[in-house]
């Protein structure tokens, strides 16, 4: 009678946390209709955010060229919420060589990055932002499309499963 007993697994949970909550603000905008109105900030927060969280646990799992590993902290004192800035870090580290974004993907996303950061999506537009008033009665005619950051989200979350639970310290 043998009896086998698996080897002890470790497992970095940082990153699969984030991007678990990435895969749920992404399940929350897919729950919801797309709207007929000109702007229902909602469901583009909720990709924006889910784009933002899948950005931060790829940086978790990646070194740089000295092999070194971002922290939470420094994620969040360097980079915040500004998806432009976690964007380009994740491509710079080779985030488009596990995620086959678009160029029409990545546009998106720093499309979003205006009114994501402004938190347009989050409050309705008061002074001094970027983002005026006059924006806000046109509908923000320059808003992201939530399906182009559906798609992202969605390629983000998918392609970085695997990578999160196999990310090493």
């Amino acid at each position: 009678d043998a009896t086998a007993y698996p080897a002890p697994v470790t497992v970095y949970l940082k990153p699969f946390m984030f991007l678990g909550y990435a895969k749920d603000f992404l399940r929350a905008g897919v729950s919801l209709e797309l709207q007929t109105v000109p702007f229902s900030p909602v469901q583009n927060y909720l990709f924006a955010h889910a784009i933002e969280l899948a950005l931060k646990a790829f940086l978790l799992t990646s070194r740089d060229d000295n092999g070194v590993m971002m922290t939470a902290q420094e994620l969040r004192s360097k980079y915040g919420h500004r998806l432009n800035r976690l964007l380009a870090k994740a491509e710079g580290r080779g985030l488009l060589t596990c995620v086959p974004l678009t160029p029409e993907h990545c546009k998106e996303i720093l499309t979003a990055h205006k009114y994501y950061g402004e938190k347009v999506f989050e409050y309705p537009a008061v002074e001094p932002r970027r983002t005026s008033i006059i924006d806000a009665l046109k509908g923000y005619p320059h808003k992201p499309s939530p399906e182009v950051l559906r798609e992202a989200a969605e390629l983000l979350v998918a392609n970085l499963e695997t990578i999160c639970l196999n990310a090493k310290l």
